[in-house]
């Protein structure tokens, strides 16, 4: 089974992400911020996928993208923002995001991102 973690400090959203991922059939654990998402990628491993907000605060999203690419660099992080910051989707990939959704985004298109990495995830 895939393992997925939201990361996302927006509660709501992080549920709603959740549920469907869950729906899908993958194994959901979230994070509410990126020092929570470090500690239990640390306590659990490291899961197959990642989906993570950009801006949160304290540690924002590129700097745990950062530090999870340093820990293994076959990890698949697709980061989702709702800020218009220009350049934030070209920093995104040159810190190894395999994909960039600008929030608000329809399910079905995160459905069809995932299943696009799915078949380079390695269970």
């Amino acid at each position: 089974m895939i393992k997925v973690m939201v990361v996302d400090d927006d509660a709501p959203l992080r549920e709603m992400l959740s549920k469907y991922l869950s729906r899908q059939g993958y194994l959901v654990s979230c994070a509410a911020n990126g020092p929570e998402a470090l500690a239990w990628v640390e306590q659990a491993g490291l899961p197959h996928l990642i989906l993570m907000d950009v801006n949160m605060p304290g540690m924002n999203g590129l700097e745990v993208l950062q530090q999870l690419k340093e820990k293994d660099n076959k990890i698949k992080v697709i980061m989702m923002s709702g800020s218009g910051i220009p350049g934030i989707r070209g920093q995104a990939q040159a810190l190894g995001a395999v994909a960039f959704l600008p929030k608000p985004f329809p399910f079905q298109q995160l459905k069809e991102c995932i299943e696009q990495i799915g078949n380079s995830v390695e269970l």
